[in-house]
């Protein structure tokens, strides 16, 4: 079965540069929901931004 996503890679904007990536759940990527909470961890190593 393959995902339909609520929103294509054309609809994102830059947001901050530099900082690396970040994992979202199929809650916000496929049905659309708003991100409500979000926090960061300490890094891993020295490629990791935390």
């Amino acid at each position: 079965m393959q995902k339909r996503f609520a929103k294509t890679a054309g609809d994102f904007k830059p947001l901050a540069c530099g900082y690396g990536a970040c994992f979202a759940t199929d809650r916000i990527k496929v049905d659309g929901m708003r991100v409500r909470f979000m926090y960061r961890e300490k890094a891993g190593n020295s490629i990791d931004s935390g």
